[in-house]
């Protein structure tokens, strides 16, 4: 999705990870990017727009945090005309025809505050700012002791004020003014010309850094959101044909048709890739099981990667997609030994699932593989059993993945909840179809087929007796 792109991954997993939205802002995220899927060309232009006006002012304005108030002014103003111009580039793309509210909404507000007449005044006044020595006067109050008070800047040039004001006079005017020069040696005086320099621009430059600041603030906004949407089209791009794709409906009861792993979509065509249906029945425990290497852990992981996904209001690689939505959603995978040996397996599953626990927040959804599968089976059903059932019971929607048999048999001790039970198909022939089927567990995995597979004899193969005679 990101194509490396630093912006572009933290955009989609902030997505991916920010708190549970209501269901009017999902639709509304929904319907945005649906726009932007219909306009992918576009949404990279304004993109790489956005990305490349941020890179330019950051190259240029690198030294800003030195140097006088009158430069802040100066180099400030130069920047904020970059902003400007690329506001126009941004804004010539608002003929198009755009169908969501937020896009609608977004180029409405823009044409509101950066109208023409606006950006007209706005380049006037960033004229007169952008050079180092500009044409502008402050206005002055003398009081006791020769005290002087700065009033608001005027941003005309003295030339144009006296024509606006005395139209007709003769410009002997210009001799009213009072001036004065500063020696070329006399540093005492030209360091005291700067520093009233500097306090007569201190509140301008202040001005003009909020504006900039403002500026900057936007860019960097519009760059995360058109980020996002970059990443979802990546995403949609880099799918085979044929994929089935869906937006989320949400509701208490979770129904599932045609589930796909993106993951194993973005390596293979679509039709090499098993696709699995669920239904909830409102039982928030689902339990599978089933034989080994039958794709229980591939569709736990294509439940959770479809979960995050739809909360995030992109497509989901179902057909349909409906779902609860949940404040967490959290694993909990079996892992390779500690390298380090300051833990056993075992407590290090117990300590995790601890943490997990203490930093829930509901309604979550927590998925399981394999856990506690690090000790004998029964031990491992009795602390499954244990830990499922509290968590079921203080409303956690809990998916596992469990080879224990003795669980499924001891959870009913535990609660009363009636688990949905799945089981991962495995065909007359020992094969593996990778459909998750309704089922209840067996006690067996079928360890014996994947053995079959690569130790066996194939049928096809005969035994002579030199073969009998040389295994002697």
């Amino acid at each position: 999705m990101a194509k490396n792109d630093e912006h572009i991954q933290q955009a989609v997993l902030t997505g991916w990870f920010t708190s549970m939205l209501p269901t009017e802002q999902l639709k509304y995220r929904q319907a945005t990017i649906r726009d932007a899927l219909s306009n992918a060309k576009l949404i990279q232009e304004l993109y790489q727009l956005s990305d490349t006006t941020i890179l330019q002012v950051i190259d240029e304005g690198w030294g800003l945090l030195m140097g006088s108030a009158s430069y802040q002014v100066s180099s400030k103003a130069n920047l904020i005309k970059i902003f400007l111009q690329a506001i126009e580039k941004i804004q010539a793309q608002a003929a198009n025809n755009w169908q969501s509210t937020a896009f609608k909404h977004f180029f409405q507000r823009l044409a509101q505050t950066f109208s023409q007449e606006k950006l007209k005044q706005m380049y006037q006044v960033i004229a007169s700012l952008g050079d180092y020595s500009p044409s502008y006067a402050f206005s002055t109050n003398l009081f006791d002791g020769l005290q002087g008070k700065m009033s608001e800047l005027d941003y005309y040039t003295k030339q144009t004020r006296a024509t606006q004001f005395f139209k007709g006079v003769q410009m002997q005017l210009s001799t009213n003014f009072v001036s004065f020069v500063i020696g070329d040696r006399d540093d005492n005086s030209s360091q005291a010309l700067g520093r009233y320099e500097n306090r007569a621009m201190w509140g301008l430059a202040t001005e003009v850094s909020n504006t900039f600041n403002e500026l900057r603030h936007f860019f960097n906004e519009l760059r995360a959101q058109l980020a996002f949407m970059q990443g979802v089209i990546n995403l949609k791009q880099a799918l085979p044909e044929n994929t089935p794709l869906s937006f989320a409906e949400y509701s208490l009861e979770i129904k599932i048709v045609d589930l796909r792993n993106v993951v194993l979509l973005l390596n293979h065509p679509a039709r090499d890739v098993v696709g699995n249906s669920f239904t909830s029945n409102r039982k928030p425990l689902w339990i599978i099981s089933g034989a080994n290497q039958g794709g229980k852990t591939t569709t736990l992981r294509s439940l959770g990667q479809a979960q995050l996904m739809g909360q995030s209001g992109m497509f989901v690689a179902a057909q349909s997609f409906n779902c609860n939505k949940f404040k967490q959603v959290v694993t909990h995978f079996k892992r390779e030994e500690d390298t380090q040996l300051n833990t056993g397996k075992l407590a290090e599953e117990l300590q995790r699932m601890q943490r997990i626990i203490a930093n829930l927040q509901q309604p979550a959804l927590i998925l399981m593989n394999e856990s506690f599968s690090s000790t004998n089976e029964h031990e491992g059903s009795i602390i499954n059993s244990q830990i499922m059932a509290g968590l079921v019971n203080s409303g956690v929607t809990l998916i596992a993945v469990t080879h224990q048999y003795e669980f499924s048999k001891m959870f009913a001790s535990y609660s009363k909840i009636t688990p949905l039970y799945f089981r991962a198909e495995r065909q007359a022939d020992g094969q593996r179809s990778f459909k998750i089927i309704p089922g209840q567990p067996r006690e067996t995995s079928y360890g014996l087929d994947i053995f079959n597979r690569f130790f066996a004899p194939k049928t096809n193969e005969k035994t002579t007796g030199d073969d009998i005679e040389e295994s002697n």
